[in-house]
């Protein structure tokens, strides 16, 4: 486990994070909890959905 630690160090995740699908640690890298969920929604929304998410997001967050 200590090689396990100093590589959740080096990557700056938690040791959960290094044996998760690469979804959940990036949805577990969000540090407000009240996202989380609503991020998970919108990744299960269909292609075209999503991306009009993002783009809503996207603009959201450069204005």
């Amino acid at each position: 486990m200590d090689l396990m630690d100093r590589l959740a160090k080096v990557f700056e995740v938690s040791v959960d994070c290094l044996i998760r699908d690469k979804e959940n640690v990036t949805i577990s890298k969000i540090k407000n909890p009240d996202l989380r969920h609503p991020i998970e929604e919108m990744n299960a929304l269909p292609d075209a959905e999503h991306e009009t998410a993002v783009s809503f997001l996207d603009a959201f967050i450069k204005r």
